[in-house]
């Protein structure tokens, strides 16, 4: 597989070294650390804050949560992201975070918001954050044209399906 180059390796965002099998396998089981190294769009990492931390214990161990917290707080960041942890995740090994061979099945996720156009504007974030991230993601990211149509993979306003099997809707 093509090896994974982070933005952000020791010497500079210019320095681009091979992931470790370490670094994948830390991204793999914690989320935490997964979403402190994903960028937005702009180039800045996200935030995990200190009133994240418990939210992330609560994501990562419940099948169900609501959260619950005022405008402008990161709830709907911290969800994309973990959203896009369980997508980077689906298929891989966890001890190396490489990808597995053969086909792994599906993973679905449906975005709920309190308005169609809410919920656009939110998976449009989840798709930059994607490609905004293709040094993460780069493996499983749709590529446009006739790879695309041959692994058919959908990349739209509304669902995105990746070459793992990942899919993500509104």
């Amino acid at each position: 597989p093509k090896p994974m180059i982070s933005p952000r390796t020791p010497g500079g965002p210019s320095t681009t070294a091979q992931i470790s099998v370490l670094y994948r396998a830390l991204l793999f089981e914690n989320f935490e650390f997964f979403m402190s190294q994903v960028v937005e769009p702009g180039g800045q990492r996200l935030i995990v804050a200190a009133h994240h931390r418990p939210w992330i214990r609560l994501v990562t161990r419940e099948l169900r949560a609501l959260l619950l917290a005022p405008r402008d707080h990161g709830k709907s960041e911290l969800m994309l992201a973990f959203v896009a942890w369980q997508f980077w995740r689906h298929g891989r090994d966890p001890g190396t975070g490489l990808p597995l061979a053969g086909d792994p099945g599906r993973f679905q996720a449906i975005l709920f918001s309190a308005t169609h156009d809410q919920a656009r504007i939110l998976f449009s974030r989840f798709r930059d954050l994607l490609v905004a991230n293709e040094w993460l993601f780069g493996d499983v990211v749709p590529q446009r044209g006739e790879a695309e149509r041959r692994l058919q993979l959908r990349w739209e306003q509304t669902g995105v399906r990746l070459a793992n099997g990942a899919e993500f809707a509104i």
